[in-house]
């Protein structure tokens, strides 16, 4: 039984023709009414072509590629201290289409109560909804609103209902999805 198909022994089956072998042809059964013999590894190729399985691992590498982010535009409001590593930084990475946005920012002058300041916009990185995260002050603890609205990439701060002081350091966190 395993050596032949009903009526039609297995040996009796004409070959695949090479030009056959990169089209989908080269599977066991073509349109219902021809059969083919083809092997294994033949087939395998010609299924993982089909299923896009070449491409996956390119595919899952672009997926886990931790790519830094440049940012334009720092604080047009001169809310904070420049950026240098000691006073204020800015670390923000891309993996797949998910945004990474961490930045401890030291306060260069007062907060107002219930106003947003921009901290700078991410180059290719517009967002597919309207996110929020936050920063919380190192002197008191408070916890304010970071937000980027959909398809924008602008960074905000809101300081909501609190002020905050000149010296202060904010650690900031957002993650968002990109379109």
């Amino acid at each position: 039984m395993s050596d032949s198909i009903p009526g039609i022994k297995i040996n009796e089956l004409p070959e695949a023709e090479q030009s056959q072998l990169t089209d989908a042809s080269v599977a066991v059964v073509d349109d219902g009414t021809t059969t083919r013999k083809t092997k294994l590894s033949t087939f395998v190729l010609w299924l993982k072509s089909k299923l896009g399985i070449d491409t996956m691992q390119e595919d899952i590498n672009n997926l886990n590629t931790n790519t830094p982010v440049a940012y334009t535009g720092y604080d047009p409001s001169g809310k904070f201290e420049a950026i240098d590593d000691a006073n204020s930084w800015i670390r923000a990475s891309r993996i797949g289409k998910f945004v990474h946005f961490d930045a401890g920012l030291k306060i260069k002058t007062n907060f107002g109560k219930n106003t947003e300041y921009r901290i700078c916009a991410l180059s290719g990185c517009t967002a597919h909804q309207t996110q929020y995260g936050y920063a919380i002050s190192q002197l008191t603890g408070k916890v304010m609103l970071v937000k980027v609205s959909e398809g924008q990439n602008l960074l905000y701060i809101a300081s909501q209902s609190q002020t905050v002081a000149i010296g202060d350091r904010l650690w900031v966190h957002i993650h968002y999805a990109c379109k």
